[in-house]
Parts: C-alpha cells; sequence; structure tokens
C-alpha cells in the first residue's frame, strides 16, 4: 500500500489466468479442479474456468483462525493498525512483534473478510464450490473430506457435461453481488467480478452493483467492519445459511445450477443459522443497505466504490478544503513524499 508495487495487483491476477489457461489449453484437460486460496489466485482462475468452459469445481484452502491479544480477537487488520501505531510511538515494539506473532496463528487466508475470504465465499455463491466449504478453516479436518467430495463432483460433472458456461449466468452473478453486499465483502470484488463476467460473456456495471445494493442489507459484521471472523461465519452457518436468509426474503435467484447438479435454493432450503448475532434477520439488519456502495458525483461522475460497512460515520459528512492534483503522478509522488523505492 502508498508505493509503486501496488500498480502489480490486476496484472499479476491476469498473469495467473493466463498461466493456467496455457496449461489447460496445451495438455487438452477433460475437466478441472482448481485450488485457490489467496487474493489474485481466485479471480484468476474463475476467469480462466469461464474462457476454457471445461467441467470445473473449485475448492480453497480455507481460511486462518484468528489470533488472541490480550484477551481480543485479532487479524490483519490489527497488524496494519498497529504498525502506524508504532511509528507513532504510541505502541511499545514489544506490543507490536507480540501482535505480529499472534494476528495469523494458522495457515489459511486471512481470517477476516478482506479480498481472498470474500472471493471464496463468491465462488460458492455463484456455485461453483460445494455448498458450505468456502468458509471451513484451515486447519478443519472437514477439508480432507471436502476435497475428496470434490474429485468425485468433477467427474459426475464430465460425465453430464456440465461446464462453467451452464453456472456462470446473469442471475449466478447477481446471487455473488447479493451475497457480497449482505456480507459487506471487498471492494476488490466489483473488480474482479466484472472480469470473471466478461470471461464469460455475461455484462456487469456499477449500475448493477448499485442496484443490489440499495435492495440487499448487510447481515453481518465480520473483520474488517465488525468483531467477527470466517470461523464464527463457519459456525453460524457459513454461506448456505446466508443464502437462506436472502432466499426467504426473496433477495436472490434460486434456480441457478450449482456443481452438486442441483440449484442454489435445492442446495440451501434446509440451512439453519446457527446465530442470529453473526447472520442476522433481513429485519434486524447491520444496515439497511448492502455493505459495499457505489459514489456519483462530480469527483466520480463515472462511479466509484466504497465499502460502506466499514466507513465510520464521523466521515460520512466532511466540509475541508480540496487538495487537487493535475495526474495520477503528481499525486502519487505526494502521498509517498517523492520516494518510489520499494518498501
Amino acid at each position: 500500500m502508498g508505493h509503486i508495487d501496488m500498480r502489480y495487483s490486476l496484472p499479476s491476477r491476469d498473469i495467473i489466468a493466463d498461466a493456467v489457461e496455457i496449461m489447460l489449453e496445451a495438455h487438452r484437460f477433460d475437466a478441472a479442479v482448481f485450488i485457490t486460496n489467496c487474493n489474485k489466485i481466485v479471480p484468476g482462475m474463475l476467469m480462466v474456468a469461464a474462457r476454457v468452459d471445461i467441467p470445473s469445481i473449485f475448492i480453497n484452502g480455507g481460511p486462518s483462525l484468528a489470533g488472541t491479544f490480550k484477551g481480543r480477537k485479532i487479524d490483519l487488520k490489527d497488524l496494519f493498525e498497529v504498525v502506524e501505531a508504532a511509528k507513532r510511538g504510541t505502541m511499545s515494539e514489544e506490543e507490536l512483534n507480540e501482535i505480529g506473532r499472534c494476528a495469523m496463528p494458522t495457515c489459511g487466508s486471512c481470517a477476516g473478510l478482506f479480498t481472498a475470504n470474500t472471493m471464496n465465499i463468491l465462488t460458492e455463491a455463484l456455485g461453483l464450490v460445494l455448498p458450505g466449504s468456502s468458509t471451513i478453516p484451515a486447519v478443519d479436518r472437514r477439508r480432507i473430506h471436502v476435497a475428496r467430495n470434490a474429485g468425485r463432483c468433477v467427474m459426475k460433472l464430465l460425465e453430464k457435461n456440465v461446464c462453467p458456461s451452464d453456472i456462470l449466468t446473469e442471475d449466478a452473478f447477481e446471487n455473488a453481488i447479493a451475497v457480497d453486499m449482505a456480507l459487506g465483502g471487498s471492494t476488490n470484488t466489483i473488480l474482479h467480478l466484472i472480469a470473471i463476467a466478461k470471461c464469460a460473456g455475461v455484462g456487469l456495471s456499477l449500475q448493477t452493483f448499485d442496484e443490489i445494493s440499495r435492495k440487499v442489507p448487510t447481515i453481518t459484521a465480520l473483520s474488517p467492519s465488525g468483531p467477527y471472523h470466517l470461523e464464527d461465519l463457519d459456525r453460524a452457518g457459513g454461506v448456505p445459511a446466508v443464502l437462506k436468509v436472502l432466499g426467504d426474503a426473496g433477495l436472490i435467484k434460486k434456480n441457478c445450477l450449482t456443481v452438486t447438479g442441483k440449484t442454489v435454493w435445492e442446495n440451501v432450503k434446509d440451512a439453519r443459522v446457527g446465530n442470529t448475532d453473526i447472520i442476522r434477520p433481513v429485519s434486524n439488519s447491520v444496515r439497511r443497505e448492502g455493505g459495499i456502495a457505489i459514489l456519483y458525483g462530480t469527483l466520480a461522475p463515472e462511479g466509484a466504490v466504497v465499502k460502506q460497512s466499514a466507513v465510520s460515520k464521523s466521515m460520512l459528512k466532511f466540509k475541508g478544503v480540496a487538495r487537487v492534483f493535475n495526474s495520477e503522478e503528481e499525486a502519487f509522488n505526494v502521498v509517498v513524499d517523492g520516494d518510489n523505492k520499494r518498501g
């Protein structure tokens, strides 16, 4: 963040997609099991699944467990914050090092709802993951069973010639957006879903996200927007429970095909919410609107994206002097004090 390396984020995603496509096409695979977990791997593999369009199923490595420091749960977000606190002198180096040792105690994608976990969840919402599997922690033995079942499932997909093009429909993408809004996912998901949809021949625009955000309330408070983590969401029922809540409220398209050979609603109609503090009913939502908002105005006439579920109320209105730059390069140089060296 705040240096030139961040410009390589989307190119790395596209290189991942190209590299996997080369292997699938050059070796003429009949079907594929895509093993994902972190930020750019998930959307990159989703893009190539849509492009190559052979029978496919996804399985992710699972989220990390949250850490504990002085009796409270912590994660990647806390690492970002304490580094700055140490620089300002409001935290000792000893505390900084201790939080660094505690924040990510296991393998897996970061314990909060950052880009990786959001994209893994949206892959399940799209119908390309076995129901309930995207939130199982990386260290949980259930992952072994999911892996075995994914192998069996892909053979059935091959037998019936069910391809991503049968699953990645416009309705499926709208379901993924609805889940994204309900959970308050990463803003990066908008970039990725639009790219994946394009590979699948589906047109998504910011207007689609805006319309769904205005209809679908935020029903969870997952880090970095709240106190809960992926392990909590999993115990509360995971994505099937979220889809059940949204489906009961008429906020998802129920007839979308999934890798199980069943529709999304057939997969989740019997799901139960195990903790209504973590997955709230629509009638008692965390926010009336979705976790991500599309903003329009003089600064962003074509639209801009903000994770409104993580915005402090004190920031919703601002009055002050605007800083105006003539180019991206000028603004970038000011932000990093003219130092474009590697961090």
